[in-house]
């Protein structure tokens, strides 16, 4: 029988995006939901493999507001 262990880990993804609806606008959040598609189990370790849903509150200045997307 083997042993569980939780670990936790921070990643860095750095990808750049140019999203035009924001892209001159002020970010004051992110809101980040990872999907985890497929994990390779090895030896010492375990790959995973995913995706990342992010949502962002971005300043709008045609509209004076602030929006979502």
């Amino acid at each position: 029988m083997q042993e569980k262990r939780l670990i936790k880990d921070v990643c860095n993804i750095r990808e750049k995006q140019v999203i035009q609806e924001i892209r001159n606008e002020k970010i004051y959040d992110v809101d980040i939901k990872p999907r985890i598609i497929k994990q390779n189990i090895l030896n010492d370790r375990i790959i995973f493999e995913g995706e990342l849903n992010l949502n962002f509150i971005y300043s709008n200045s045609k509209i004076n507001g602030i929006e979502t997307i």
